[in-house]
């Protein structure tokens, strides 16, 4: 890390105006909506680099976490990263995100997640792809007309009637992310609220046991854009209703949209093949606390014992041999072993989360092992695809 910059949390308003301006030219928004932006969340969850009173970038933090397995592993997210043109190759990225990890290690913090701009950038401090994000888009007319099963109700536009039933989706789905106040901001809201349309939530089912909702909003300018900003359709009855709602829709809007994993189960419904995937992308985990992350997710209902040996340039800490130990599911993380599965933790990420397979990280000579481990970690990091509707 560079000896020239200093890293720190963000601790007056002056600071904020800094950061701000920064930001504002990072990610082209004008400087009055980044000031809002930064609003909604507190000074401790930003991480700056300054130069004596200078300061040269800085980072949002949001602390959550992604269920995998059935089970949710704590993680920080990061949202932003900003660094002012004229110290871009200086090292300042580098020493404010080496500083993040090491304290989120020292907390014992298992991942930290983004989506990485500068891929190369992330991937030299140990971010690796791990679960999707894709926006999926579907034709009205091409839907079956067809009553919904159930009764679809207008409801406000807050978490109240709506959070319960994603908290019943998120640990089914691996690579859901854990909403707090700030991402349910993001879906009701928008990531810059100004000039918004009119934003519509509504539920399927009764008010007293919903079966599935929809947050979407309608736009104009794209010969009639349904842009569904969340749904979740927890029974085939909702899956059913969902698509009668999209129809109902069909004098006034052409399309609609809406963002979710690589696979998208729903599609099987449909009478003909005509949700077509518009865009991609990968949201990258940094494995940060090993033993902790090892421990945090879900497995198998199996018994064994995978032994692993991992390099990490950021952490010595994380450099050893780990037995990873099964019973009916349950892990149990000690040091030793005999190292017949050898990677960087970097590439552990992408196996970690399930995105790939032992065997396609090997014959892509990201993993080196034995057959037999090799095989016994496909099996115990299978599960559905990574994937994810939120982005932050």
């Amino acid at each position: 890390m560079s000896e020239r910059w200093h890293y720190d949390i963000l601790s007056d308003s002056e600071e904020a105006k800094q950061l701000n301006e920064i930001l504002s030219q990072c990610f082209v928004i004008p400087l009055d909506q980044c000031a809002s932006y930064i609003d909604i969340l507190p000074p401790e969850n930003y991480r700056l680099v300054r130069q004596d009173n200078q300061i040269g970038g800085g980072l949002v933090t949001v602390s959550t976490g992604h269920w995998l397995g059935g089970r949710l592993v704590d993680c920080m997210g990061v949202p932003s990263v900003g660094i002012a043109p004229e110290y871009r190759g200086t090292g300042a990225a580098t020493t404010l995100l080496g500083n993040l990890l090491r304290e989120l290690y020292d907390q014992g913090v298992p991942l930290s997640s983004l989506y990485p701009a500068t891929p190369p950038l992330y991937r030299k401090l140990g971010y690796e792809q791990a679960a999707s994000r894709c926006l999926w888009e579907i034709s009205l007319t091409s839907l079956r007309p067809q009553k919904p099963q159930l009764p679809c109700i207008r409801v406000e536009n807050c978490t109240e009637a709506i959070a319960p039933l994603y908290e019943q989706y998120a640990p089914r789905h691996n690579g859901a992310v854990q909403r707090g106040d700030f991402l349910w901001n993001l879906i009701l809201q928008g990531f810059i609220p100004v000039n918004l349309p009119p934003v519509f939530t509504y539920i399927f089912g009764d008010r007293s046991a919903p079966e599935g909702y929809i947050v979407f909003c309608q736009k104009r300018d794209q010969e009639g854009l349904m842009a569904i900003r969340d749904r979740v359709l927890l029974t085939p009855a909702a899956i059913q209703s969902f698509w009668a709602f999209l129809y109902s829709h069909r004098s006034q809007m052409t399309l609609a949209s809406w963002h979710g994993g690589q696979l998208d189960a729903t599609m099987l419904t449909l009478p003909l093949d005509t949700m077509i995937l518009r865009e991609q992308m990968m949201l990258s985990w940094r494995i940060v606390h090993l033993e902790a992350a090892l421990r945090q997710r879900g497995y198998p209902l199996l018994s064994g014992e995978l032994h692993l040996e991992i390099e990490d340039e950021i952490f010595p800490e994380n450099c050893d041999r780990l037995l990873l130990t099964l019973k009916d599911g349950k892990p149990q993380v000690t040091r030793g072993g005999r190292g017949e599965l050898r990677m960087n933790i970097r590439h552990l990420a992408p196996l970690y989360s399930g995105l790939w397979s032992a065997s396609q990280l090997h014959h892509l000579g990201y993993i080196e092992g034995t057959p037999e481990a090799i095989a016994l970690a496909n099996v115990l990091f299978a599960g559905d695809l990574p994937g994810l509707s939120d982005f932050f």
